[in-house]
């Protein structure tokens, strides 16, 4: 509810009067409360997403470790059975390295089946829930539900690509250009230039 910046006196009197002015005249906007199913699915994707940070970070983790050592993995992609296994053929001059990095590995087992364990939780609340049309029809999105879960329990990484249609990447192209364009400076004009110029 707005108020003064002098107005330090609350009382229910005068917060009544105020929201009966307030609604008279339209300014104030309907809320909504969730119910108990809904603060349940909320507290399950939270869930799901402390597991994806969890999981970020023992990686990150095995990957400090690995670079603390001088050793940088020979493939391109992180994470995948081939980065698996060459983690697990590595070989260290002091046996406690080797112990340092299998815990590392089993805290991501962990994580990992954390992730998948919340995922599998999330995917069975949603039929029963009211908004599960809602859901399924973010699904069909590109990039949205399965197929980018999919990717994730394969350890791909990376994010889809999400393309706007033709016209609306004109578009941007086009508004991009002309922002840049304005943001850019004449050619063979720098800040020295531009600042005796002012003055």
């Amino acid at each position: 509810m707005p108020r003064k910046s002098g107005d330090r006196v609350k009382t229910d009197r005068r917060d009544a009067v105020q929201l009966a002015r307030l609604d008279r005249a339209g300014e104030l906007t309907a809320i909504w409360v969730p119910d108990c199913q809904h603060e349940a699915i909320r507290e399950l994707t939270r869930g799901y997403e402390e597991a994806v940070q969890d999981l970020r970070r023992a990686r990150q983790r095995v990957t400090s470790f690995l670079l603390r050592q001088g050793l940088r993995y020979p493939g391109k992609t992180n994470w995948t059975r081939t980065h698996r296994r060459w983690l697990a053929e590595l070989s260290f001059a002091e046996p406690a390295n080797r112990v340092a990095l299998d815990s590392r590995l089993q805290a991501v087992d962990q994580a990992l089946a954390r992730r998948e364990q919340m995922a599998q939780q999330v995917a069975a609340a949603v039929p029963g829930w009211r908004l599960a049309p809602v859901v399924e029809a973010l699904r069909g999105l590109r990039g949205i539900g399965s197929g980018r879960r999919r990717r994730a329990g394969r350890g791909d990484r990376r994010r889809p690509t999400v393309r706007p249609s033709r016209p609306a990447d004109g578009l941007f192209r086009a508004g991009l250009q002309r922002a840049l364009q304005r943001r850019a400076p004449p050619a063979g004009v720098d800040h020295q230039d531009r600042q005796s110029a002012g003055a």
